[in-house]
């Protein structure tokens, strides 16, 4: 179910106790966090190489985080009205380089996690219809906890003309594609894109395919772009699910601005994008396309216009305004968006706006915070995260996010956001 897929949206107490557990979630993960401040220092790959045009280096992450939500009132979503999770991740990365021509990269990911009760799913993600589980092995032990191994990227890259003006770059395998240029609602973001709630982003999943980008000019890049597609059933390859993008970027008038056209999953595509600075002071972002439905006559449009500014301060605020073209006007359409997640992708409805905000309150001490709404149902989430330097490449997040709006009352769901638990969690990560 869609709400289990994403970060779980801490905040509203439906039953007193609530309140309770989480503190005692909060507690251990703080005191956790200090034992490991005492040893966290500087990070630098723990082994590394370098011989002529030849380097190579192998680095390490760990997460861990503890987790409590209160889940709203259905129990076809939920199996329990609270659920408690502890996680814990592990990534390897390792790359070599033959410079200036020739380098691979490789992320293997182990993830592991432990729940309280069932009903709380947040140990492995779901199998993601652009890339194969070939690569994946599960290992569940019982119905509290789960354990998963995955290469998360593998890819080469060769870099074809690289002592010429216009250099080639062709990378093959699995590899993170990022295609957005807004911030919170990213509609031309088609592979594996991060919800407006995430606040973690470093790492992007990479999906089974192959980028070249031709540099024409110092501004100016050519991008093609194949994505393999996997019935989610069985895993086996689809033509119909597998996605091709061109890609053109240049910059003008403080601004740069693309253009991309294709085909992705039952749609063929035509948008663009622009992000820049005007002036002087005022970030402008901009993304969207229009989708033709190739097996039916399902034509649509997705656009997000936004601006942001950073103060000399530190305070940085932003606004986007989200026009979902393949979202439901009513809540009685939200149904079969929640049996079909491919529908509507990762919202419901059809207007959306999200506000955020960020200040450094210490060199040492960020906290960012956001708030969305959904004005068709008139529900919304508001979280904020607390974000606090250990050591050079150590850090503790505290994040709470609490949804509102009016609860899912079988056989209707109330509103999108009401559909969200409340969660409170500490996060652990260090790198080394």
């Amino acid at each position: 179910m869609r709400p289990m897929g994403r970060t779980p949206p801490v905040g509203r107490s439906r039953h007193g106790l609530w309140w309770g557990e989480t503190l005692g979630c909060v507690f251990c993960a703080a005191a956790l966090c200090a034992v490991v401040l005492g040893v966290t220092s500087p990070a630098c790959a723990f082994w590394e190489t370098e011989r002529d045009a030849v380097y190579a280096e192998a680095r390490g992450f760990v997460r861990g985080a503890v987790l409590f939500a209160e889940n709203p009132p259905d129990r076809l979503l939920y199996a329990n009205p609270s659920d408690g999770s502890g996680q814990i991740a592990a990534r390897l990365f390792g790359e070599l380089e033959l410079d200036p021509v020739l380098a691979v990269q490789a992320n293997v990911l182990y993830t592991g996690a432990t729940t309280t009760r069932t009903g709380l799913a947040l140990a492995t993600p779901e199998l993601d219809s652009n890339r194969s589980s070939a690569l994946r092995w599960n290992a569940r032990t019982r119905a509290t906890s789960a354990h998963a191994v995955e290469v998360d990227w593998l890819s080469v890259r060769l870099t074809l003309g690289a002592q010429g003006p216009h250099p080639v770059d062709v990378r093959v395998g699995r590899l993170p594609i990022n295609l957005a240029t807004t911030f919170y609602f990213t509609p031309n973001d088609f592979f594996s894109p991060f919800s407006a709630d995430t606040f973690f982003r470093s790492y992007k999943p990479g999906v089974d395919g192959a980028r070249v980008d031709f540099q024409l000019a110092d501004l100016t890049q050519v991008s093609l772009i194949g994505v393999a597609g996997f019935a989610p059933d069985d895993d086996s390859p689809r033509l119909g699910k597998t996605a091709g993008l061109a890609r053109v970027s240049t910059s003008a008038w403080d601004l740069e601005w693309v253009a991309l056209a294709g085909v992705i999953p039952d749609r063929a595509v035509a948008g663009g994008a622009l992000q820049g600075e005007i002036f002087s002071w005022l970030g402008v972002r901009g993304e969207g396309h229009y989708a033709w439905g190739l097996d039916d006559n399902t034509d649509r449009v997705e656009l997000v216009l936004g601006i942001d500014h950073r103060f000399e301060s530190t305070l940085t605020l932003r606004g986007e305004q989200f026009y979902h073209g393949s979202g439901s006007t009513s809540v009685e359409g939200y149904a079969r968006a929640l049996t079909d997640p491919g529908s509507t992708g990762l919202y419901l409805g059809r207007h959306y706006s999200a506000f955020g905000a960020g200040y450094e309150l210490t060199p040492l001490l960020v906290v960012d915070a956001f708030s969305l709404v959904n004005w068709g149902d008139r529900s919304g989430l508001w979280g904020s995260n607390l974000l606090y330097s250990l050591g050079d490449e150590a850090e503790v997040a505290f994040v709470v996010t609490a949804p509102w709006g009016a609860d899912p009352k079988l056989p209707t769901v109330g509103s999108e956001f009401g559909l969200y638990p409340a969660t409170a969690s500490v996060d652990f990560r260090a790198w080394f």
